[in-house]
C-alpha cells in the first residue's frame, strides 16, 4: 500500500554548510524528479534557500533517503514524515509558519512553481494533484484570513532592514546586488523603495544585468568587474545561484581600503566565509539573518494559532477526500461495472426481440438504459462516498440501507 511521505532537509534541522550541499537548480530538480519517479508513483520536489523537500507517494521512503545520501551522509539531518503528519507539514509550509521568517509570501509561490514543474514532467497523479492544490489553497486562506502576512517579511526584506539599521541615511550609501534571479530581484525591489546612492547590478550575463539595472536606475557590471568596484560601494548583497564563490578572501583582502557590509543570501554561499576575518568587513549569511525586532516577531507568533486552525480544517477535509478516494473509488468502480454488465446483458436479450432497428434507435435504447442506471445509482454512490470517510460503521445496518437507497419507511 502506498503512503504519502515527506522527506526534508531544512533550516530547522541542518546548518547552512549542510543545506548548501543540496541546493539544486531547476534543471537538477527536473533530473531528480525523473530518477525518483522510476520507483515511486508520484513525486514533487520543493527547493528553496532554506529547504529541500521531497514528497513521494510510495510504499516506503528508503529510496528517497538513499537519494539524499549522494550528497553525503545526511540521515541525521533529514526529517521524515508520513501520511497525516507529512500532509500537515506541507500545509504548514505553504502557510509560512515553517519559514525562517514566519509568514513570508515567497514560499507559497515556490510551492506552486514546484508543483507546476512536477506536473509538466508528469511526475504527479491524482493524489498529489489534490494534495498540492489543497496546500496552495491553505496558503491563500492563511494569508487572506489572518494578519500573519501583514507582519511577515522575506529573507530579502530582513536583510534589507538589517542594512538600514547600520546606515541611517541610505541616500549616501552605494550598493551592489550580485545575481539576477528571484532573491536578487527581491532585494532590488527593497532598494527601489528608497532613495539610495549608486547601485550596481552584477551578473555573468551583461545584457541581463543591463535589463535589471535599467529597471532600478542602476549600473550593470559583469562578475569580472566586481573587484574593480569594491572600494566604491558600502554594501554588497549576494543573491546569485552560482555554485562557486563570487568573492574570495585573497582577492578582497589585497584591494579593500574601506569598510564593507556583505549580506550573503546565496545558496550555495556567494562569499568566502574567511572574509569575516577581515577587520573592515561585516559578513552576514543566511544563518545570521534573524528577526530584527521582537515586536514584529511577536505579532507573527500571535497569528500562528489562527493559521493552525485553518490548517486543521483543511487537513480534515483533505483526509476525508483521501479516504473517499482510497476506500470508495474501487467500490464505486466495481458497482458501475456491475451495472454496465447488467445493461449489456439486457441489451443483448432485448434488441433481437425488437425486430429491425436502425442505428439511431439502438443508440436511443442504450442511452435510455444508461440514464436509468445513472439515476438509480446516484444515491448509492453518494452514500458510498459519505461512508468512506469513516473507519468503522457508525449506525445500524438497516439505517445505512435506507440512506443508500433513499428509502422512506412506511407507516
Amino acid at each position: 500500500m502506498n503512503h504519502i511521505f515527506g522527506i526534508e532537509l531544512n533550516h530547522q534541522n541542518a546548518p547552512l554548510k549542510i543545506r548548501e550541499k543540496v541546493a539544486l537548480d531547476n534543471g537538477q530538480i527536473v533530473a531528480a524528479l525523473h530518477i525518483l519517479k522510476k520507483r515511486h508513483s508520484e513525486v514533487v520536489i520543493i527547493g528553496t534557500c532554506n529547504r529541500l523537500s521531497v514528497y513521494v507517494y510510495a510504499q516506503n521512503s528508503e529510496l528517497v533517503i538513499d537519494w539524499f545520501n549522494q550528497f553525503g551522509d545526511l540521515k541525521e539531518y533529514l526529517a521524515v514524515c508520513k501520511n497525516e503528519i507529512a500532509i500537515k507539514k506541507l500545509f504548514s509550509t505553504a502557510a509560512g509558519i515553517e519559514s525562517q521568517a514566519i509568514g513570508e509570501h515567497q514560499i507559497l509561490g515556490q510551492i506552486r512553481q514546484s508543483f507546476l514543474i512536477a506536473q509538466e514532467e508528469s511526475t504527479t497523479g491524482p493524489i498529489f494533484n489534490g494534495l498540492f492544490r489543497s496546500a496552495i489553497h491553505v496558503g491563500k486562506r492563511v494569508r487572506g484570513e489572518t494578519s500573519i502576512g501583514q507582519y511577515s517579511t522575506s529573507l530579502a526584506a530582513v536583510a534589507y532592514d538589517l542594512m538600514k539599521q547600520k546606515f541611517k541615511d541610505l541616500s549616501q550609501v552605494n550598493m551592489m546586488v550580485i545575481g539576477t534571479g528571484d532573491i536578487a530581484q527581491l532585494v532590488l525591489k527593497m532598494i527601489g523603495k528608497s532613495d539610495v546612492g549608486n547601485l550596481y547590478v552584477a551578473s555573468r550575463d551583461k545584457s541581463r544585468a543591463g535589463e535589471l539595472a535599467n529597471q532600478w536606475n542602476g549600473k550593470p557590471i559583469i562578475y569580472d568587474e566586481i573587484e574593480d568596484h569594491l572600494n566604491q560601494v558600502d554594501v554588497i548583497f549576494g543573491g546569485s545561484g552560482v555554485n562557486t564563490e563570487v568573492l574570495e578572501y585573497h582577492a578582497v583582502h589585497d584591494i579593500l581600503q574601506s569598510t564593507l557590509l556583505l549580506i550573503d543570501l546565496g545558496l550555495p554561499r556567494n562569499f568566502d566565509t574567511k572574509l569575516k576575518e577581515i577587520d573592515q568587513i561585516t559578513l552576514l549569511d543566511l544563518d545570521d539573518i534573524k528577526f530584527y525586532t521582537q515586536e514584529s516577531f511577536q505579532k507573527r507568533m500571535n497569528e500562528i494559532p489562527k493559521a493552525e486552525g485553518i490548517i486543521h480544517e483543511e487537513l480534515e477535509e483533505f483526509i476525508a477526500w483521501l479516504n473517499i478516494r482510497k476506500n470508495a473509488s474501487p467500490l464505486i468502480s466495481s458497482y458501475w461495472q456491475q451495472l454496465e454488465d447488467i445493461k449489456q446483458e439486457e441489451l443483448k436479450w432485448a434488441l433481437p426481440k425488437l425486430g429491425e432497428l436502425g442505428e439511431q434507435q439502438e443508440k436511443l435504447i442504450e442511452r435510455l438504459l444508461h440514464r436509468v442506471i445513472r439515476k438509480v445509482s446516484k444515491q448509492p454512490i453518494e452514500q458510498m462516498r459519505n461512508y468512506a470517510q469513516y473507519d468503522a460503521p457508525h449506525e445500524h445496518p438497516a439505517e445505512t440501507i435506507k440512506k443508500v437507497f433513499d428509502i422512506t419507511s412506511g407507516k
